[in-house]
């Protein structure tokens, strides 16, 4: 029974040492990078643009009537746009666009 008091003292001393295994070095703080300057809105740009849409409508005529006429429409439309921005100072755009849809 030696063993016993002798395992409780390397046990007891194991518990009063410090424990290193979750330091770690400090790393360098990451380079700041500089802030961006405003943002120019000149120049020109194009593009194509597309959906598809649905529509039902009814209406009636006075005096009322049996028959309630109704038109419906649904199709694709597809186009392209294009235009130019020219920026004043850092508040004021001016610019002109075009479009083209069917």
């Amino acid at each position: 029974m030696t063993r016993v008091p002798s395992l409780f003292a390397a046990l007891l001393c194991l518990a009063g040492m410090p424990a290193h295994a979750a330091d770690k070095p400090l790393l360098p703080a990451p380079e700041k990078k500089a802030a961006a300057g405003p943002h120019d809105w000149s120049g020109f740009y194009a593009g194509v643009h597309g959906g598809y849409a649905r529509s039902d409508s009814q209406w009636s005529n006075e005096p009322p009537s049996s028959a309630t006429p109704s038109f419906g429409a649904s199709g694709g439309t597809f186009g392209a746009h294009a235009g130019y921005n020219y920026q004043l100072g850092s508040g004021v755009v001016l610019g002109t666009e075009s479009d083209l849809s069917r």
